[in-house]
């Protein structure tokens, strides 16, 4: 922690605040919140408060409250809280770089440990969880949360390691403070939960004896598994029953063969390879080689130093499943990369001005009349390369954010607050295929937005000087109405062959007759050609008489009996009877 501040700020003494505050921080723990007095603003500098939408874990000494701060109690004036760094956060230095990122493993895995905000989140969630508070209590504080979530989960493991330490501990133990965890996390990045309680422990035990446990552990995050083995559960009757025999292969323990099971980076860095003999040819579907379970690999420097990566999965791996296979050729090709010393190609990141030139690509084919079903995407691609083709996009500039559209024509928020920022100099195009060009723009909510706009945005076909659509057409709506003509035919039917009834304008148009298979279009013919089927005579129409005999021969003969006069209808008639 730096013992001084810079003197060129206005309105503070930072020589005597930073040994004040340092003073008090060594002689106060978690038991009772620290009240830290501090000097009062000089006149010459505006109080600027921070929005609702942003909190910081850099002190603000201006603010009017600042006498009431309380160590690692967030100021709801200022909206920042005050800690031991006061205004610089602390620095870890790997390999002359300061980390940026917590890594896996460790309590801070995932946080920025250089943003402010994602450390006050790390540090309010902690204080709310151990003092069993809402979110709510802090205005805007889970709209944060969800840009800074590994910040939040860090958090609630800082408050798991204090539940641990309270059930063991007794009153003549002082606790460790939650701004003195994170302190001390933050500056040991690659300190895990289990040896920060470890280590608590043990200068706990030298103060006084600590309290027994009893029942299961509040402790969330795992413990360490001795070669990440299980043993099963056996029940008394099958543990008293089968104590001499021996265990099956599931029930014994293995050693450890992957090494360290941290995830921190290794202390000892170097090029690696693989040991003589290894065999390291991808796995193929039916062909059982549980000998590629492991890969031995040995030091280029000292071959002596050996080292076994085992997979994780290769007690449920079924060879016949190709998922499984691609999951374990995934893995191998993870570890040769990493022997290799060569990191593997990644993907080329989007980046706001690509997507930009992208949708305006897109919006020209549309207005085109293209829709989505039809549009070129490889005519996209090819654009979208020839615009980077001579042009160089700098460092910093931000990348696109990926967003997704709602069945409701609306778009979520992007992911992260800020956007990430390219990391160096992309000089020229990328080559993309069309295929990926089309599965990025779904990616973007607007996008895919115009996209969906654009299905059923127009009629196929063109208009004519008049306006109206020409023949080609496609929506069936009319059809419906229409008799099944075959060319050259008019029928007996109420239009008479006449389409202007129906309100068509142009010609007679060529139309789909519908059917289960599909649409089928059928070839315009001039009038004057003859149909190619034959026409069956036309059935000649009955005359009154015959009609009149038919309707009294459908007479119940039941009632023909009650009927005592003759009737002309009991007798034959004949055509000239009418």
């Amino acid at each position: 922690m730096e013992s001084n501040k810079r003197n060129d700020e206005p309105g503070c003494k930072s020589a005597t605040l930073s040994a004040r505050v340092l003073r008090d921080i060594g002689t106060h723990r978690a038991s009772s919140t620290i009240a830290v007095s501090l000097p009062t603003p000089s006149t010459n500098n505006s109080y600027k408060p921070l929005s609702s939408d942003n909190i910081s874990a850099i002190h603000d000494a201006l603010c009017p409250q600042a006498d009431a701060h309380a160590m690692g109690v967030i100021c709801q004036t200022c909206r920042t809280i005050l800690m031991p760094w006061l205004d610089t956060l602390p620095q870890f230095v790997v390999d002359e770089e300061v980390l940026e990122k917590g890594p896996r493993g460790s309590i801070v895995r995932g946080v920025l440990l250089q943003n402010p905000e994602a450390v006050a989140v790390l540090t309010v969630v902690a204080s709310l969880e151990i003092t069993s508070k809402r979110y709510d209590e802090v205005d805007g504080l889970v709209e944060i949360m969800q840009y800074y979530r590994k910040a939040a989960a860090a958090g609630m493991r800082v408050a798991d390691i204090h539940r641990v330490l309270l059930r063991v501990s007794s009153p003549a133990h002082d606790l460790p403070a939650i701004a003195d965890t994170i302190n001390t996390a933050l500056k040991n990045p690659m300190l895990t939960a289990e040896e920060y309680t470890a280590n608590v422990k043990v200068e706990l035990a030298a103060v006084a004896p600590l309290r027994p446990t009893y029942g299961r552990s509040p402790l969330l995050f795992p413990a360490r598994a001795v070669g990440r083995s299980l043993e099963r559960n056996m029940s008394p009757q099958e543990n008293s029953a089968s104590n001499d025999r021996v265990p099956t292969f599931g029930e014994s323990k293995r050693p450890v063969v992957r090494g360290t099971d941290s995830h921190a980076p290794p202390k000892e860095k170097g090029p690696w390879e693989f040991v003589p003999g290894s065999i390291i040819t991808k796995a193929i579907v039916g062909e059982p080689e549980p000998h590629k379970y492991f890969l031995v690999r040995q030091s280029i420097d000292d071959p002596a130093k050996k080292d076994v990566r085992q997979y994780p999965s290769w007690e449920t791996m079924d060879w016949n499943e190709p998922r499984d296979i691609a999951k374990f050729n995934k893995w191998q090709q993870q570890i040769k990369d990493r022997v290799a010393d060569t990191p593997a190609a990644l993907p080329r990141v989007w980046t706001q001005a690509e997507k930009d030139v992208l949708k305006h690509a897109i919006e020209a084919a549309l207005a085109r009349g293209l829709t989505r079903n039809n549009i070129n995407w490889d005519e996209i691609a090819q654009s979208l390369s020839d615009h980077f083709a001579e042009k160089t996009q700098y460092a910093g500039e931000p990348l696109a954010q990926a967003t997704k559209l709602k069945n409701d024509d609306t778009i979520t928020a992007p992911h992260h607050k800020q956007p990430k920022k390219l990391k160096e100099d992309r000089v020229g195009r990328v080559v993309r295929s069309g295929t990926a060009v089309r599965s990025q723009a779904r990616k973007y909510g607007d996008i895919d937005l115009l996209l969906r706009l654009s299905k059923n945005s127009k009629l196929h076909g063109s208009r004519d000087d008049a306006g109206n659509y020409d023949a080609d057409i496609t929506e069936d709506d009319d059809a419906s109405i229409l008799p099944d003509y075959m060319d050259g035919e008019t029928g007996n039917n109420a239009h008479g062959g006449c389409y202007e009834n129906l309100g068509l304008k142009a010609a007679k148009p060529t139309m789909r007759a519908k059917s289960a298979k599909g649409t089928k279009r059928r070839r315009s013919r001039s009038p004057d050609a003859s149909s190619k089927r034959p026409k069956a005579p036309p059935k000649p129409s009955p005359t009154s008489a015959e009609s009149f005999a038919n309707e009294v021969a459908k007479i119940s003969p039941w009632f023909k009996r009650k009927v005592t006069k003759p009737t002309p209808s009991s007798e034959p008639l004949d055509g000239d009877f009418v």
